[in-house]
């Protein structure tokens, strides 16, 4: 039993946002019974074009979506409210803990999607045994990530996306929407690590997969591109139409609490993935290939305009 395959049944939260959804097709892919949270019948209809069931329902009133949380084997959530980051989570590690199962069932696998800025200003690379910053971000990430990683009534398992592009966006392209002038918020060296939306997604499926023999365990998944963020924004500007150099970006000092986490570097190693995962991001070249997304991006935004 301890090394028993999950079975087939996969509820996602967040299926709307840009992880959520490609971690939902994802599975679907692979077989899997995905249902997916929404709030409306307009996106209900959205999802189900990949074949994904739609719960109509209200995050905050579990009685509209509790009935398919206690019939799924996996739980995943893609989730993010930036006012209050550890209300949802925990009341869904909470509801977990509790769920109805047949004494012979495996535990329910839960993955929770943390992030890799929880780390502190540090150019080396760094893996999972670095420690993280004390920083407001990192503090609420960890609470919850504690919670996850902890529990004895479920299997835990923490994700920490790099940041993430490909297909319909990630912020690089939708911000240049925004203003004639690229702004770019914060320091012009900072580098991240970045991972493909289609690699990261896979990340979670193995992890799925995988469930009580990965229990406890927290992944960086990220590629191998990491460029400076003056380099990646003047050529996405470009892209955009921008006739300047770097000498025209505008730079504005970070005021909120989400620009002043941006503001740091954060490149990561992807060994422990690859290791115990089985997972290898396939995607490379992301300035180089940058036309390319951009394309993808704007082609996207008519489909869902």
């Amino acid at each position: 039993m301890e090394n028993q395959v999950p079975s087939g049944i996969v509820f996602v939260f967040g299926i709307t946002g840009y992880i959520g959804q490609s971690v939902a097709i994802s599975f679907r892919r692979e077989g899997y019974r995905v249902y997916g949270l929404v709030r409306d019948e307009k996106k209900a209809k959205y999802i189900q074009l990949h074949e994904v069931i739609p719960i109509i329902g209200d995050p905050q009133n579990p009685d509209t979506w509790k009935h398919y949380l206690d019939k799924s084997q996996i739980i995943v959530d893609c989730t993010l409210d930036k006012n209050n980051p550890t209300q949802f989570p925990l009341k869904l590690i909470s509801l977990i803990e509790d769920a109805h199962r047949d004494r012979l069932d495996p535990p329910k696998t839960f993955i929770y999607t943390s992030g890799i800025m929880v780390y502190g200003h540090d150019d080396r690379i760094r893996d999972e045994t670095f420690p993280i910053a004390e920083k407001y971000y990192a503090k609420w990430r960890r609470e919850v990530e504690e919670a996850v990683i902890s529990s004895t009534k479920f299997t835990g398992i923490v994700i920490r996306p790099g940041w993430v592009y490909g297909q319909s966006g990630g912020p690089t392209f939708q911000k240049l929407f925004q203003n004639e002038v690229p702004v770019l918020i914060g320091r012009p060296g900072i580098r991240y690590s970045w991972v493909h939306i289609d690699d990261l997604s896979e990340s979670y499926m193995l992890a799925g997969k995988l469930g009580k023999r990965i229990q406890g365990e927290i992944f960086n998944i990220v590629g191998y591109d990491h460029p400076t963020r003056e380099e990646l924004w003047l050529k996405a500007a470009q892209l955009a139409g921008f006739k300047g150099d770097s000498t025209h970006i505008i730079y504005k000092e970070p005021q909120h609490w989400f620009e002043i986490l941006q503001d740091d570097s954060a490149i990561l190693s992807p060994k422990k993935a690859i290791d115990l995962l089985g997972w290898t991001p396939k995607h490379f070249g992301l300035v180089e290939n940058l036309e390319f997304y951009y394309q993808s991006f704007k082609y996207h935004q008519k489909i869902l305009s």
